[in-house]
């Protein structure tokens, strides 16, 4: 049976959990498959076309069945959910988010879950301004903390799971720098938690880009489509 380009994706995206992005090479990918270099260029033509196939595998990961909020339930719960399912997609995955971040998503699904979620912030009452800015310091925070946490090993104990709660773990000479070695020892477990920085991220964005304004969701319940400004 003829290899697919999502078939080959998937088989990238298992070898790079295994040597990372650095260490993924067409040819690397090609001995994987037992097929010929050739017969690799033929679905894609170079590596940057497979690492946007290998991001839009993940984007659908991300955002598979994702919908319109319940009746009952508030835009930053929502919000909340939509944050976590990003960066469980990447964090799925070896350099996760390096791939997000090197690949050109503007043909994936990605910009689909964004106008969803624009949708869902205007529903509750944002202006146009606020929405896109709100939905970008989301992106951004998550991606930006994502990268920190693949970068560093340290962050993340072996074995642990993404949510798991554990005491934040800070590289510093406590005789040098007492207050800072004081203070990370006092942190409450569970600081750096993914569902503790999705709260960081949302207290942050409700604050600042929103403007310390909740709108009441009556406008959402009642189906009213609030126009862009």
């Amino acid at each position: 049976m003829p290899l697919q380009r999502e078939s080959v994706a998937c088989a990238a995206l298992h070898s790079l959990d295994e040597v990372g992005l650095d260490g993924l090479t067409m040819r690397r990918l090609a001995a994987g498959l037992d097929i010929q270099n050739q017969s690799l260029y033929w679905h894609f033509t170079n590596k940057q076309e497979l690492i946007n196939c290998m991001a839009e595998l993940m984007i659908a990961d991300a955002f598979a069945g994702l919908q319109h909020p319940e009746q009952s339930q508030d835009w930053a719960e929502w919000l909340a959910t939509f944050a976590r399912r990003f960066r469980t997609a990447m964090l799925a995955h070896r350099d996760g988010a390096r791939i997000l971040a090197e690949a050109d998503v503007s043909f994936s699904n990605f910009f689909e879950g964004i106008e969803l979620a624009l949708d869902v912030l205007q529903r509750a009452g944002f202006d146009g301004r606020r929405a896109i800015a709100g939905m970008t310091t989301v992106i951004h925070y998550v991606l930006g903390n994502t990268f920190e946490t693949q970068a560093d090993p340290s962050s993340r104990l072996d074995g642990e799971d993404e949510n798991s709660s554990h005491t934040l773990k800070l590289p510093v000479d406590g005789e040098r720098f007492p207050r800072i070695a004081a203070l990370a020892d006092r942190i409450p477990a569970g600081c750096s938690s993914a569902d503790a920085l999705v709260g960081v991220a949302l207290n942050t964005l409700e604050r600042s880009v929103l403007n310390l304004r909740r709108p009441r969701c009556s406008a959402w319940r009642a189906g009213e489509v609030r126009p862009v400004k």
